[in-house]
């Protein structure tokens, strides 16, 4: 029997309280690749933290063994430890940006990892740094090489932190959440890449994610975790098809994918227990809807489970125009920026974008990062004024507009953001945030006020008890619940929703896009939801409208264009969007490089660049939108192409 790369006995992590890791076991095998799933808060990052050696004071580690590649760490010396860790073991973080020291140049920072762990100088140390930029895909690296962090895109610094884990031919990776902040081509690029270099090198990795369609494509074997304990693990197609523990069903369940055709998603009700509300028995017995009268005492242990069992009768439960508020007529809006000490260039975020939104109904905005989505969104919510074309909020012309009509339809426009603690005010008590746009905006009493604010927590799910607490006592769900109701409570026509799930685990994601949609149906609220994630897209739009580099390339009927993309771009989207049923994933198309530069945007269609279908005339003559197929295209081999 082959000896394991990677053996973890009965480790546990605390911090002066109960265990956030809790006695867990685990064992990876050389060339491995193992997906590590769970809620956040679960534990996931602080077992690999663990192993790195990267838990500080009053964190305490204590394990039965931890033994890699025939040595034990548990018990080596510091110098031991750090002659494989950095080495024979490397992690990618999440976040590059906060993991690159924004001072050095991205060449100085692999440099550095070749210095302490390969003693390579002068030359060699140069022409390796060189090689490792190349092999992670960075076109012209040696001008890239002199570049700081804030420079390049986030699949850039992504692609940088890849290299300087690789740099020294480890034997483990690990990747906690790689591409939880990149659009879904990058995401694509970067989880190719990994598993490229897996292959090519025939080394372990470990797959941290809250993204269960992503590790369903990449794994061999999956661990889930719930409040520190490992409550599953199998082989890829055993956890996601027939799923055994009643959490690992309730993840799956919350999934858009296992949606479809629902009018509400299947939410995972309540959080994963803290330091001083853990249940004696199994920690998942309060959320769980098998749960039974022995579940409260006895803690189950991890143990085999009979061929053909599962948590219940069935692994899936699937559940089985108006008037128009928003009219945009070639909407444009162009940014000077200054170049050299004096040129300027003008940067055209937007280019004439028109499309319109009926009452009480949902557009989804998507698209890569700098295509314009964020741009749109400050000029819907009229922090920017447009450069030229119309914006129109319930026939009202914004830029013609007198100051008292612009401040009424600024109360009919609000905007719900992607970090809700980051968008409330840290300082101010979940009452006062609320009663805040009252005061500003209306001439309610404070009886009046206090009503509205009672009112507006339970619609959104908060009790009466949140009032007086402040944001940091709240989970990130939670947040996202006052920054939905501080959104609402001055009842707007038009919400604009950026990126409001995509920093929320997905069951929590699964209540929020709930409480989207009963708001909805209870208000007729008209909703502009900007995402990158088209499985999300899919479950809550009406219509979708994709846009690439300021301007619409596809636009239509939801049904329609998720059934049959017409443009290019709508079609490499959708197919490198996960999914963790193999008959619903799609042939992957691989974009290559990323949007060009909005300062120097290419003649013709703005696309043609990185389509496989791009013609002569695609080089030369910009693409108008047009009808095709009962939604609007601009590609002109819209027709042509079965796409």
């Amino acid at each position: 029997m082959k000896q394991n790369l990677l053996t973890i006995r009965q480790l546990s992590v605390n911090f002066g309280g109960p265990p956030v890791v809790d006695h867990i076991d685990l064992e990876i095998a050389p060339g491995e690749v193992v997906g590590i799933v769970g809620e956040s808060g679960c534990g996931k990052s602080i077992t690999m933290l663990a192993l790195m050696g990267l838990i500080d004071a009053p964190g305490q580690v204590r394990a039965d063994e931890i033994s890699f590649d025939g040595k034990d760490l548990l018990n080596a010396s510091p110098r031991a430890r750090r002659k494989i860790i950095g080495k024979d073991i490397s992690m990618v973080f999440q976040d590059p940006l906060a993991s690159l020291n924004p001072s050095y140049t991205v060449g100085a920072q692999i440099k550095e990892v070749l210095w302490q762990h390969e003693n390579l100088r002068g030359a060699m140390l140069q022409r390796r740094t060189l090689e490792l930029l190349d092999q992670v895909g960075i076109s012209d690296a040696k001008n890239r090489m002199d570049a700081f962090p804030h420079q390049l895109s986030g699949g850039m610094n992504q692609r940088v932190m890849i290299a300087m884990a690789i740099a020294c031919n480890p034997k483990l990776l690990i990747a906690d959440e790689p591409t939880t902040a990149l659009d879904v081509t990058i995401q694509a690029q970067i989880m190719q890449l990994l598993v490229d270099l897996q292959k090519e090198r025939c080394m372990a990795l470990v797959l941290i994610s809250h993204d269960l369609a992503v590790v369903s494509q990449v794994a061999r074997r999956v661990a889930v975790m719930y409040a520190g304990q490992i409550v599953e693990t199998n082989h890829v197609p055993n956890i996601f098809e027939r799923p055994h523990h009643p959490y690992t069903e309730a993840l799956l369940t919350a999934i858009p994918e296992h949606n479809r055709g629902a009018q509400r998603l299947v939410a995972l009700s309540g959080v994963v227990p803290g330091q001083h509300d853990r249940p004696p028995g199994c920690l998942f017995e309060p959320r769980c809807k098998y749960r039974i009268e022995a579940c409260q005492q006895t803690r189950p242990p991890l143990a085999p489970i009979a061929a053909g069992a599962h948590a219940g009768s069935s692994s899936l439960y699937i559940m089985n125009a108006p008037d128009t508020v928003l009219v945009a007529d070639r909407l444009t809006k162009h940014y000077s920026v200054r170049r050299g000490f004096f040129g300027h260039s003008e940067v055209k975020a937007l280019n004439q974008v028109s499309f319109s939104l009926a009452r009480g109904k949902t557009l989804a905005v998507v698209g890569e990062s700098g295509c314009g989505k964020s741009t749109l969104a400050r000029q819907i919510t009229m922090v920017e004024e447009p450069t030229s074309g119309t914006l129109l909020i319930n026939g009202h012309d914004v830029a013609t507009a007198d100051r008292a009509t612009r401040t009424a339809l600024r109360r009919c426009v609000q905007m719900v953001f992607q970090h809700p603690f980051a968008s409330l005010n840290p300082r101010k008590t979940v009452a006062a945030t609320l009663a805040e746009p009252l005061i500003i905006n209306t001439d309610f009493d404070r009886a009046t006020r206090f009503t509205r604010i009672q009112e507006m927590m339970a619609t959104v799910g908060l009790r009466p008890e949140h009032m007086r607490r402040y944001p940091h006592m709240f989970s990130g769900g939670q947040q996202q619940r006052i920054a939905i109701a501080r959104a609402m409570i001055l009842e707007p026509q038009i919400v604009v929703a950026d990126e409001p799930v995509s920093a929320l685990d997905v069951s929590i994601q699964a209540q929020i896009l709930n409480l989207f949609m009963d708001l909805q149906d209870r208000f007729g609220i008209s909703y502009v939801f900007i995402s990158h994630d088209l499985s999300v897209v899919e479950h809550i739009a009406h219509d979708v409208m994709v846009m690439y580099l300021g301007g619409i390339v596809e636009v239509g009927d939801k049904a329609r264009l998720f059934a049959r993309a017409r443009h290019p771009y709508t079609r490499a989207l959708m197919s490198a969007t996960p999914a963790i049923r193999s008959a619903e994933r799609r042939i992957q198309i691989h974009l290559e490089g990323e949007l060009p530069s909005p300062l120097n945007p290419p003649p013709g269609c703005t696309f043609h660049q990185r389509c496989p279908y791009a013609i002569e005339r695609c080089r030369r003559e910009v693409p108008l939108l047009r009808e095709v197929d009962q939604r609007q295209v601009a590609c002109h081999r819209a027709e042509e192409l079965e796409i």
